[in-house]
Order: structure tokens, then sequence, then C-alpha cells
């Protein structure tokens, strides 16, 4: 009976310990965070190690990948515009009454009318005394003229030369009117045009063409019949108007069939991008459509051509590659899906590059002495700049012979007799003891707040006395300070990319200057050259945050870190016990162990931070309580045990 007692015990104590480390299932946070503290690579499901550097190198593989279109698809973006028509927009003089239209007549002179007319579905209009009038579609002139001869039976002033009635017709209101829109338009179907739209200001307002679509095979259909072709491709590169004679009425289609051949053009073009071609066009015109050829281009080009599907052999080899000169491409005719390529000219190494100290770093020509190329850099001739430079210069050259560089020194009074070489890095350097006027500055709760010289060995409380001593309101723990740091960015790779090695040392290292936040600070700590000291003004209060029932403010009297958080209510179940720590206002952190810190002394602006623990946390107060818990009744059973069995 004891045996099994004592196993039960044990069973029990062993359950406490189990349900405290959550040994049978550790959370996914809690395995990436061992992962990551113990450096372990990622697994894959086929046990292969992926390191978080070739991940993301992939990604931004696959990003580059889908966003190098090799340009863009040319033409497509005019018909993306807001179009905006108003009423006093000039009638065009082919422009054809229709129903719906309101028309305006006016007579002066023996008799002084003006009448508005809606004309009907029929195209008629209604005069009194005369009846329907027939306008349809008519031109303004065309019914001006027809109205003057059926008014004249009853104004037969219109028609008297000595006593002339004047007549005069204005469209009024005009009505929309139905346009069909099929194909490859983003807004297939009936659209509402303006009547004085022609088919590509119709196309901008059915909302464009999409990517698929013809620009060049564009046709406008009525009665079942195609009257008219449009090649906008003319239009966007010399502005030839194709269409403005071909107005669009009532009932009209518009279709945009799907494009047949279209051709990339990349490299050394002006407009490199996606290019329709149609029947008979040569690779001349599709050059013209780019922009032609960029200044950079060379005399070489690249055809990436797709085999036709009828002449592949496996679907393996489904593309060739033609070298040719662009004097032989301009008569190719080109096949759909080809994608040619202008080889851009490589740039020659003639240059020589500036840098250090001068008003003018940059790439120079190799054509020139030393000292011509000194004197375009600026500096050597500014006596007083001329003082913050060493004279004599540095001058890196490249080695056939060696992988190092040969190196030069040349005094600038001797620079006029040494000539360059390309690929020549020149460096000049700073007089450090002229350039360097070491300062710091200080604000805040000072009472002379400025720049102040700095000295060897000064601390915070030195400047302090130089800036006349603390205000009333300042507070002598709230001293911030931000140092100057210069980091370092080495690069391992070779590069004859000259622009890049431009304000950098002769070891490819970059340099980064900035201020960095300076923490456990106080006035007796020593500060280096640019300093920026901040006092910070004294504040009689404390700040509780975190796992409290009130988190906030608390008027500061003194008193220690558990006293605060019981100000501010106490903590809630799940706190963190063993994280609490304390901000100082200075930035020094005063972390609370578990069996020590509860009296650590508070401080007016402190900001003590109560965690909350997560639910896979390692609970040690709990496990502690938990095994004194179960210790006891071990003990217990065992004393009962005991007495049972004596």
């Amino acid at each position: 009976m004891k045996y099994y007692i004592k196993n039960l015990a044990f069973l029990l104590f062993i359950s406490v310990c189990l349900s405290q480390t959550n040994i049978s299932g550790l959370s996914n946070k809690d395995l990436d965070l061992i992962k990551k503290q113990l450096n372990v690579p990622l697994i894959t499901t086929d046990n292969q190690a992926i390191n978080d550097e070739s991940v993301k190198s992939e990604l931004v593989s696959i990003k580059s990948q889908d966003s190098s279109d090799g340009g863009l698809y040319f033409g497509y973006n005019f018909f993306k515009k807001n179009i905006n028509f108003y009423d006093n927009v000039p009638t065009p003089p082919d422009f054809r009454l229709g129903p719906g239209d309101e028309i305006v007549l006016s007579l002066w002179g023996e008799t002084n009318i003006r009448e508005r007319f809606t004309i009907n579905k029929n195209g008629l209009i209604y005069y009194e005394k005369i009846g329907f009038i027939n306008l349809l579609n008519k031109t303004l002139e065309e019914a001006e003229i027809f109205l003057r001869k059926e008014l004249a039976v009853i104004y037969s002033t219109l028609d008297d030369k000595d006593n002339q009635t004047e007549l005069m017709l204005e469209l009024g209101k005009i009505k929309s009117i139905n346009i069909y829109f099929t194909g490859h338009v983003n807004n297939i179907g009936i659209n509402l045009i303006h009547p004085f739209s022609d088919i590509f200001s119709a196309l901008i307002q059915a909302g464009g063409v999409n990517k698929n679509g013809s620009l060049r095979n564009v046709q406008l259909i009525r009665n079942d019949k195609i009257i008219a072709t449009f090649d906008f491709y003319s239009f966007f590169i010399s502005g030839n108007n194709i269409f403005s004679k071909n107005r669009i009425i009532e009932g009209d289609i518009i279709h945009v069939p799907t494009v047949n051949n279209r051709i990339q053009i990349i490299g050394a073009v002006r407009n490199p991008g996606y290019y329709e071609s149609i029947e008979g066009e040569s690779f001349k015109e599709l050059l013209n459509y780019a922009g032609g050829l960029d200044t950079r281009a060379s005399s070489s080009a690249v055809i990436q051509r797709l085999i036709p599907l009828s002449e592949r052999i496996t679907n393996d080899d489904v593309s060739k590659s033609i070298n040719t000169s662009i004097v032989e491409l301009l008569d190719i005719f080109p096949n759909d899906g080809d994608s040619i390529n202008i080889i851009p000219l490589v740039k020659n190494d003639n240059m020589v590059l500036v840098t250090g100290a001068v008003k003018t770093p940059g790439l120079y020509s190799s054509d020139s002495s030393l000292k011509e190329i000194l004197d375009i850099a600026g500096g050597f001739n500014d006596p007083e700049f001329y003082k913050s430079i060493y004279p004599n210069v540095s001058i890196l050259r490249k080695d056939e012979s060696q992988d190092s560089s040969l190196f030069f020194e040349v005094l600038y009074s001797d620079s006029d007799s040494f000539m360059m070489s390309p690929g020549d890095k020149v460096i000049v350097y700073k007089n450090q003891n002229y350039n360097s006027i070491p300062t710091i500055s200080i604000d805040g709760e000072v009472n002379k707040v400025g720049n102040f010289l700095w000295q060897e060995g000064m601390t915070v409380k030195d400047v302090i006395s130089l800036a006349g001593g603390f205000t009333k309101h300042a507070n002598p723990d709230g001293v911030l300070i931000k140092q100057i740091f210069t980091s370092f960015s080495n690069s391992s790779s070779k590069t004859t990319n000259y622009e890049q090695m431009l304000n950098t040392d002769s070891n490819s290292s970059s340099k980064t200057t900035n201020y960095e936040q300076m923490l456990n600070t106080d006035i007796n700590s020593t500060i280096l050259p640019g300093a920026k000291i901040t006092i910070m003004p004294y504040e009689d209060v404390v700040k509780v945050v975190g796992n409290v029932y009130m988190p906030g403010f608390i008027e500061y009297n003194g008193g220690t870190l558990n006293q605060y958080i019981e100000y501010a209510g106490g903590k809630k179940q799940k706190t963190k016990s063993n994280r609490i720590f304390i901000t100082r206002i200075n930035g020094e952190i005063k972390k609370v162990k578990l069996f020590r810190g509860r009296l650590i002394k508070v401080k007016p602006g402190d900001i003590i931070t109560v965690p909350t623990r997560d639910e896979s946390d390692f609970n040690i107060s709990s496990f502690i309580a938990d095994v004194a818990t179960t210790l006891a009744n071990i003990a217990a059973i065992i004393a009962i045990s005991d007495r049972a069995s004596n």
C-alpha cells in the first residue's frame, strides 16, 4: 500500500512539472524563438536547410521578374484620360440634327422672334401656321436655308432686300448618342457618347482599350458595313488626325479587334516597350515608334525569336537568338513575339576620379595633367580653402603587372608635370588641424542655451557651468546626451563604376555619420566633440504602464516601486513579475529581479513598466508555489500511510 501511495505522489509531482513547462506542446512562437536564439536554420518539408538570406534573395528575384516587363504597352495610356465637353463647344460644320436635339430660331428686323424647338423621334419640329418641318440629318447650315424658305411663306420680309428680316439658327441643348462598343474595350456594350465625338474621344468615354486590343485596326461599323478603319499610331507619333472627318452617329458600332502582332523593343532606344506591328511593316517603322535609337546605341542588335508552333520539334526549344547589325535590322520584318534588343555602347574607362577635400569632386578627363584636374576640381587657388587641405596629393593607379595599385604622392606645386592615366584615382586629404573647431551644444533647462568650445576631458558638469548653471525647473538627473558616431560599411566587391566610389576612402568603405542617444548618463559623464546635451525639466510625476488596473501618471512623493504599483491599482493576473523594469529620465534601465529590487527607490520622471505574461511563458513563481503545495500534500500522504501501517 505504501509503495502505491509513493508512486502516486511521484506521478502527481511530475504532472505539476509538465503542466508548468508545457514540454508536451511548445507553441510555434516558442520554437521559433529557440531556433533564432540557437541560430538553427529553417528546415523545409524535404529536410533541406534554408537560411534567411537565401529566402530573402529568392523573394527579391521573384519580385524583379514580376516587375520587369521590358517597358510599357505603347499607346494604351493615351485613352486613360478624363475628358469634358461643354455646351459652348462650337458646333462642328458636319454635325447633323437628329431626334432629341434642341434648336434655337431667331428672327430680327421687321419681325423679332426667338423660339426653341426639340426635334421629335421622327426628325420633325412643329411650327405654328406652317405645321411639321422635317430637319432630320440636316446640318445647321442646311436647316437654316431650309427654314428660311419655309418661313418666307408667312414672313415675306425674309426675301425683302430693302426691309429684310434676318434669320439665324443655333444649336441649343443636345442629346447624347448611343454607340455600341465591341471587342477589347474596357466598357463593352452600349455607351452614351457626346454627339460631337469622333472615334478617338468616343473610346476615351468608353474607358479606353485594354492591352489585348489592336490600336492599328480599329473599325467603325455602320449599317453592318465597315465604313472606316483607323491606325492610331500615326496620330500618337506624328499628330496626324486621321479620324475627325469620320464623325460617329447614333447606332454606330466601334469594334476593337484582337492585336495580331506585338513586338518588344528594349535596350538603347528612347522609348522601350511593346509595339504592335502590321503586315508589310519592317523594323524601320517600329524603331520610329520607339522614338529612334538612343545616343548610347551601338551598331549591334539581338533578335530573340519564338519558333512558330507549327515549326516546333519539341517544347524544350521554342526560341532562337539572331545576332545582327542595326543596318540589317532595319530591313527585317519582325514576327509576332519577337524581342529586339538594341545593344548599348559600353563606356570606355578613360576618366579620372577626384575625391576628398576639393570643392567639386567627380569624374574628369584623363587627357590632362594633374594640375589641370585639381584646378577644375577647385580649392587649390582659394587661399583660405587651401589652408584646409594638404598640398601633397595622393594618386592611385592600376597596374597590370600586380594586384595592388601604384601609389604616387605629388605636391600641388609639381602637379603640372604629372600626366594622368585612365582609371586614376586622385585623393585630396583634409588638414584636420585646420578644419576642426570642436564644439558641443546644450539646450533645455540651462540659463545659456547654445554652442561652446569642446576641450579634452570635458564633462557635462563643465558644460552646464559654461551655460550658467541649471534653471530652477531643471531636473539634475535628467541629462540626455546625443553623441556623434561614424560607421563604415566595407565592400569587398571589385568595381569599375567610379561614380560609386565618390566620397569613399581608398579601401572602398562608405562612411555614415549620425547621432546616437547615450544611455545611463549624468552630469559626470565625459563628452566628445559634436555632442548635443539636453537638460530635461523636473517632472513631479511617475508613470506606471502595462498590466495594472489603473495605468497612468501618479504624483511623485518618494516611495518604492511596489508602492507606485499599488497606487496604480496593483498588478493584474498574468503579470510577468520578474520582468518589471523602470526607465529613468536619462535612459537608464532598472530591472526588477525575482527576490530583489522591490524596494528600488523611484525618482521623478520615472516610467514603471509592468509586462503581461503569455500563456506559454514559464512562471517560476507559480511553479514554486505548485511544487510547494505538491510536496506538502506528498508529506501528508506519507504521514498518513505511516500511521496506517503502524
